[in-house]
């Protein structure tokens, strides 16, 4: 497994983020980045997915920014007095941060391909697939194969439309197709199917014009909710995606958005079942998805306030005091949480003074 083992950036590098000087090590499978809102927590997965930019184009060329930062000091030496000096000049300082931004965090394995995959929906108006050609729904269900979820609104129901045309077509009785064609098709179909059963808690259908069904209408028309539109196109990036997400660096804001609790554990579950072999990057003010992160790896949690970031692992109090206001909002959420065990511990109680019942 290749993960990004420490994250350091001086402050000088960082002056136009806000945020303050970064020293983030001994890094694991999962970090969480949590804190008020404006605190810098996108801020801090912004500018790591910039230095993994950076670090994959010197591993394309190792020599890239010294020699743009060597052109342009030979633009300056051969133009004196040239009205662009100041540009090349600035040109200049940009790729010498470049150059130090792609160094700035260490690889478990530092000759693997390092990758960022953004993993959170961010649009929620679907495509709907009836308005596409044959040929065009074949080459969106083949672009929703790609890693990540950039623009993922354009292509999942394309997939799920695509994939179970396939499957009626290897069933048809009167096409011809090898057995093995038969059943891997099937398979597939039916992967999707379940997946799309254990986020969404309903099955895909099919009308008599061939269109795919769900909730008992036509995709495009089954009135999803913000969050069935977010975990649709989750069950679809995982089924379409799984032979490419292992290995990546994942990079996930806010993915608590719009999706109850429950759901977000079980998508979450989902996803670190698929990546076996991926780090994960989240930046989030859920409660319930912290404390899922801390049960698997309790020095996960970094704390950002005013641009400052900070291992909380040890120190869980600072999380909930900056989640939630202040030590009564903390006391209030502990009593709330313990309700029902001091329900269950008042009936045990009184059920044991009264006289037992004979049957």
């Amino acid at each position: 497994m290749t993960i990004i083992t420490h994250f350091s950036v001086p402050t000088e590098l960082l002056d136009e983020s806000g945020l303050k000087s970064i020293e983030m090590i001994r890094l694991g499978r999962f970090v969480a980045l949590t804190g008020k809102n404006g605190a810098g927590k996108s801020r801090v997965l912004e500018l790591l997915e910039k230095c993994i930019q950076f670090r994959e184009q010197q591993g394309q060329n190792p020599l890239l920014f010294q020699q743009q930062i060597q052109q342009c000091q030979q633009y300056i030496v051969n133009n004196p007095g040239h009205q662009s000096t100041n540009d090349w000049e600035q040109q200049i300082v940009d790729f010498r941060k470049r150059h130090l931004l792609a160094g700035s965090f260490g690889q478990s394995d530092p000759t693997a391909r390092i990758r960022a995959i953004p993993f959170v929906p961010k649009q929620l108006t679907l495509q709907d697939p009836r308005q596409r050609t044959k040929g065009q729904l074949v080459g969106s269900a083949n672009t929703a194969k790609n890693p990540g979820l950039n623009s993922y609104e354009h292509y999942c129901l394309d997939y799920i439309q695509q994939l179970q045309n396939r499957r009626h077509e290897v069933t048809h009785p009167d096409t011809n197709f090898l057995e093995i064609e038969r059943s891997e098709t099937q398979n597939d179909y039916s992967n999707l199917d379940n997946l799309i059963c254990k986020l969404l808690k309903t099955r895909l259908g099919r009308d008599n014009d061939g269109d795919t069904m769900l909730f008992n209408k036509p995709m495009a028309e089954s009135r999803l909710s913000d969050g069935q539109k977010v975990l649709i196109q989750l069950a679809v990036a995982l089924h379409a995606q799984s032979s490419t997400l292992d290995g990546s660096i994942f990079m996930m804001d806010e993915p608590e958005n719009h999706l109850h609790p429950s759901a977000l554990i079980e998508c979450f579950d989902a996803l670190t079942s698929v990546a076996l072999n991926s780090q994960f990057w989240i930046a989030t003010h859920s409660i319930p998805l912290l404390s899922y992160i801390a049960g698997k790896e309790p020095m996960s949690i970094w704390y950002v306030e005013e641009g400052r970031v900070s291992n909380a692992g040890s120190h869980p109090e600072r999380v909930l005091r900056g989640l939630l206001g202040d030590e009564e909002q903390v006391e209030r959420l502990h009593a709330f949480t313990a309700l029902p065990a001091q329900f269950a511990a008042i009936n045990y109680a009184a059920a044991s003074l009264v006289v037992p019942k004979s049957v």
